[in-house]
């Protein structure tokens, strides 16, 4: 009944030491997986609670409380394989195990085809986000950072698409083109070089789009998000801040269920906002900072969406991730502090967009965008 447990599926690879393949300890004892899962528990039980389950969390719990209670070592591998499954049961990116830390190495090969990495009985599956994570954004994610996956198989064959990227020179991760009819505004993360660079990154390019006055197409494809003043800066040049949605957090993990309303704090402020059509691009690997932006545009009607399924959902996130060193088997775990809330209104529970289609330079979603702002008409 559903997918067998990653942890179980290991040993039908041929071939593989996975002792070689991690830095330091081999396996992991009872003991130590018992130290494991306390702290593990300590961190993300308040916020889960006790009820309402999932099927897939509760499988994945099972199978991390069995392989706890082995008393025989287990590889070290097969253990955050079974943390990470259990982990991921939340469908949040935020959460989950730093595989790429004990990797050893890279693969510079192509990583296998979409079906291979997302089947069921194979291997790769093991390390994407959950199984209710759209489709395109768990084959995305396992692309992307196939150059560490790929060191835990086999490195040494594989087809389909690469995961070598050509990406467009940014400047404090942005990047803006006139594209004729049309300006394209590449934002690919929230998070790059100093508050210094992006303030003057994001105010030259606001000022080249109001100079032309032509539609945009904000970009946030690979967009994994970043800090909330520079999202709010971008925020900013589109919406006046009394037009922008409620914004609300509250910590996370710690039982505390009280929110308390975000001000406007753009990293840049603008004396009025942009007045030109609006597109959104998104993709598999949108996510956080990136889709929180997407929602507060969405909310206001001031932008239409275009691209695949992102790694989030509308209306709010987990963030802020800390570090975690798990005190048996030394894995990493990443864990959300903090939970932030966007009051959307009637904006539905999904995004409306597909979970099957790629948004690759050239495909359907980003033609579609195009084809919307050359056809409608700014406002009066």
């Amino acid at each position: 009944m559903g997918r067998s447990p990653a942890v179980f599926r290991l040993i039908a690879i041929p071939a593989l030491c996975w002792c070689c393949l991690l830095e330091g300890q081999e396996t992991v004892d009872s003991a130590e997986k018992g130290r494991d899962l306390r702290l593990l528990d300590s961190l993300v039980l308040e916020e889960w609670g006790s009820e309402g389950w999932s099927l897939e969390r509760l499988e994945a719990r099972d199978a991390l409380v069995r392989l706890a209670g082995d008393s025989e070592p287990t590889p070290a591998l097969d253990w955050g394989l079974a943390l990470h499954r259990w982990l991921r049961s939340d469908q949040d990116a935020h959460l989950r195990v730093r595989f790429m830390d004990r990797a050893s190495g890279r693969c510079e090969n192509r990583a296998p085809s979409r079906e291979d990495l997302l089947s069921a009985a194979g291997f790769w599956a093991g390390f994407a986000p959950g199984e209710g994570v759209p489709e395109n954004a768990r084959a995305q994610w396992l692309e992307a950072t196939w150059g560490w996956v790929g060191t835990y198989g086999d490195c040494t064959e594989g087809s389909g698409m690469t995961t070598e990227a050509h990406p467009i020179e940014t400047d404090a991760g942005m990047a803006v083109e006139d594209c004729g009819g049309y300006i394209h505004w590449t934002i690919s993360g929230f998070g790059v070089e100093s508050d210094r660079s992006f303030r003057k990154a994001c105010s030259r390019m606001v000022r080249f789009i109001r100079r032309l006055d032509k539609p945009v197409l904000l970009d946030l494809r690979g967009n994994l998000g970043g800090y909330r003043t520079r999202r709010h800066a971008v925020l900013a040049a589109f919406l006046t801040e009394d037009q922008w949605p409620r914004e609300s957090e509250r910590p996370w993990g710690t039982g505390d269920s009280t929110w308390i309303e975000v001000p406007p704090m753009p990293s840049v402020r603008f004396r009025r906002p942009l007045d030109v059509p609006l597109a959104v691009l998104v993709d598999g690997l949108s996510f956080s900072a990136s889709l929180l932006l997407a929602d507060a545009l969405l909310h206001s009607e001031r932008a239409a969406l275009f691209g695949c399924a992102p790694l989030g959902v509308p209306g709010g996130c987990s963030g802020s991730p800390e570090v975690h060193v798990l005190p048996g088997s030394g894995w990493r775990v990443e864990v959300p502090t903090r939970m932030t809330l966007i009051s959307l209104g009637a904006l539905d529970a999904g995004y409306g967009l597909s979970e099957h289609a790629t948004c690759d330079a050239g495909g359907r979603p980003l033609e579609d965008a195009i084809s919307w702002l050359r056809s409608v008409r700014p406002a009066p």
